[in-house]
């Protein structure tokens, strides 16, 4: 438990009309940059609240930082940043007051880090909140969850409004104020290319349920795909190696969707005569609209 930075058991969370999370296991280990990733709607959101201690579960139980959340301790929040995907701030503050604000809430607050932040993302001090256009209003809010040091970083769609430069600085802020020093980022993005460069490990969520966790490393190397052109019309059992989850005729031939062993599928495949044969290397966003793929295929068939 203490190399774990967050473990649920169960974590449901259920509405009057709809289920937001369901028998969620997840563990999230310390020091680390995990990402959750999923179409919109498959509860990360809901699972970011509860992880904040902003919203209840309705059954199952999460710790963080070596905090039951069901105990109602409210320690470890001093110990999270938290940045949401919308996040709200007094408009009548200037950005300066509103860090300010959120110093006397802490009990250790970094203001020379919260200075520099200021400075490399151009944030305007003395500018009301509400006159802040929506990128600065997304830097003021990453620079405020990095104020009290947290031990946990949890970003719900960051950085959105920057522009790339200040996209880039954003993260090298993150990386540089939190992973370097030990602590352990969540972070949910559409910005795959990003979330590619940034994390060591992956989820996907849909509809609420857990469909998958790797290391990032494991899903590039494992994810593929194989052209493959037969001299004839091979065996049906050819397609039913392990690993095989998707094949689609492409004109004469055929393309095979991978999930482990790429490399002995694409062995076996070689034993028959063939025209063309080849492995194709995903990125992130490949693999995740592979996984959402395979989600909706079943309601569709």
């Amino acid at each position: 438990m203490h190399d774990l930075a967050i473990q649920t058991r169960g974590l449901s969370k259920r509405y009057s009309t709809s289920v937001a999370l369901q028998d969620l296991d997840l563990e999230v280990p310390r020091e680390s940059v995990f990402a959750v990733l999923g179409p919109n709607g498959a509860g990360k959101t809901t699972l970011f609240k509860i992880l904040t201690g902003l919203v209840g579960s309705s059954s199952g139980e999460a710790t963080v930082l070596g905090c039951q959340l069901n105990n109602r301790d409210t320690e470890f929040r001093a110990k999270i940043g938290y940045v949401a995907e919308n996040p709200v701030m007094y408009g009548y503050y200037t950005a300066l007051e509103m860090a300010g604000f959120c110093a006397s809430l802490y009990p250790r607050w970094n203001h020379k880090l919260v200075e520099t932040a200021f400075k490399r993302l151009d944030i305007p001090e003395n500018k009301k909140i509400k006159e802040l256009s929506h990128g600065q209003n997304s830097a003021l809010a990453l620079t405020l969850a990095l104020g009290p040091e947290p031990e946990l970083l949890i970003l719900d769609e960051p950085g959105t409004g920057l522009d790339p430069i200040k996209r880039r600085d954003y993260f090298k802020l993150l990386m540089d104020q939190v992973v370097s020093l030990g602590g352990t980022v969540l972070i949910s993005s559409h910005t795959l290319h990003e979330v590619e460069r940034l994390a060591d490990r992956v989820a996907f969520l849909n509809q609420g349920r857990l469909v998958m966790v790797k290391d990032m490393a494991d899903l590039k190397t494992g994810e593929k795909r194989i052209r493959v052109v037969f001299q004839g019309r091979p065996p049906e059992s050819v397609f039913n190696q392990a690993g095989i989850v998707r094949v689609e005729q492409e004109g004469s031939g055929y393309l095979l969707t991978v999930t482990e062993n790429p490399h002995g599928v694409l062995e076996e495949l070689s034993r028959y005569p063939h025209f063309a044969l080849e492995i194709i290397d995903l990125d992130l966003e490949d693999i995740f609209l592979e996984y959402a793929h395979r989600e909706e295929a079943p309601q569709n068939g």
